[in-house]
């Protein structure tokens, strides 16, 4: 028997199990064309929109030419899906393709393409496209290559409100492009959009310093001028600089007695403001502080160990500000030893003499002449 008798034969043998197709071959133009099952196809029918015939007189199995295309990949019955719907079937997506099947036939295709694109388009898109259609089937979509794109359409359009759906686009762009190729283009993409936002922040950033300058400009230009006729208007020299001048200060070591009241004054010409400090830190204004027209006092009303220390006052006026030198605070515990002592008949009291030896004093108290150290009576 002849090989093309052979086919026919076989053909035959089956044709009582296929449905009749009124269609034509593309290759030998017969007109006697049969449905091929869905079980009986070579591979996962991709496009649903085409029916697969095969030819009775050549044996070609190919597409349905005759067959019309919806222009759609919306089913019918389509209902428009919202944002949250969006998201489970993103989800269902991803999920198909962690199934052991479907990720064994991945990985298998990845495996024998070693990186080939063609091999790529040829082996592991038709299995992708393939479980994405059948997701996107059951949300009114057709379960064919349009019905993907509409899909990735939809949740794409809706994605521009919904940060979440865009993660889950970004997973899905992630197993349609084996190759990897999406990681290098958007690690450019993104450090572009980097450098143009910091292009934008350095700008921004540049305007609001011109702005802040121009505005410190005008205010210092403000105060000169007005420092200016106040000067003229008091017959000064608006040339000349008038910095706070200090005509009284406190002196530079204070000692008294434990539990007495200290006054600490300034006296400062061409002030506007005080300030006192207590070793550093600024005194806080309450009723210690007294303050005049070119004086500030500053009250310790009982002197202990917690408020001894360094004291100073500090006074500025719109040209600048001055010190007053430091001032030592400290407390003593004064106590006098005499040395020895004798009785006066008619001097009463006297004033304290030194002596020429040693470092001792004399005075006569109550009739009776008193030597005592001079270095108790220090203060």
């Amino acid at each position: 028997m002849r090989r093309t008798d052979r086919r026919r034969a076989v053909s035959q043998g089956s044709d009582g199990q296929r449905e009749a197709v009124k269609s034509v071959c593309v290759a030998c133009g017969a007109r006697n064309l049969l449905k091929v099952p869905r079980h009986r196809q070579p591979q996962p029918q991709l496009d649903q929109q085409y029916s697969l015939v095969q030819c009775r007189a050549c044996g070609l199995v190919a597409p349905d030419a005759c067959q019309s295309k919806s222009p759609s990949g919306f089913a019918d019955g389509y209902e428009p899906l919202g944002s949250f719907k969006a998201q489970i079937m993103g989800d269902e997506i991803l999920d198909a393709f962690t199934h052991e099947h479907v990720r064994k036939q991945l990985q298998s295709a990845l495996e024998y393409a070693q990186g080939d694109v063609a091999l790529i388009c040829h082996r592991y898109i038709p299995v992708v496209l393939s479980a994405f259609a059948h997701v996107v089937s059951k949300y009114g979509f057709v379960e064919s290559v349009e019905g993907v794109m509409e899909s990735v359409r939809v949740m794409a359009t809706l994605a521009k409100d919904d940060e979440q759906l865009v993660q889950r686009l970004v997973c899905i762009r992630k197993v349609l492009t084996p190759t990897g190729e999406w990681i290098h283009e958007d690690a450019e993409a993104d450090q572009e959009d980097d450098r143009k936002k910091q292009l934008e922040l350095d700008a921004a950033r540049r305007e609001q310093e011109e702005v802040r300058r121009a505005e410190q400009i005008t205010l210092e230009n403000a105060r000169k001028a007005k420092l200016r006729a106040r000067k003229v208007a008091l017959g000064l020299d608006p040339s000349a600089e008038r910095l706070p001048l200090v005509v009284e200060a406190p002196p530079s070591v204070f000692v008294t007695h434990l539990g007495r009241a200290v006054r600490l004054r300034a006296d400062v010409r061409f002030a506007q403001s005080f300030q006192w400090f207590a070793n550093g830190k600024p005194v806080e204004a309450d009723e210690t502080l007294v303050r005049g027209v070119r004086q500030s006092s500053l009250l310790l009303r009982k002197l202990s160990k917690r408020v001894e220390g360094e004291y100073h006052c500090v006074c500025e006026n719109e040209e600048g500000a001055a010190s007053t030198r430091s001032c030592r605070v400290s407390v003593v515990a004064l106590r006098s030893r005499r040395l020895a002592s004798r009785k006066l008949g008619g001097l009463t009291t006297s004033p304290i003499v030194p002596v020429g030896w040693g470092s001792a004093v004399v005075c006569c108290v109550a009739h009776s002449v008193l030597v005592l150290h001079a270095a108790t009576l220090a203060t």
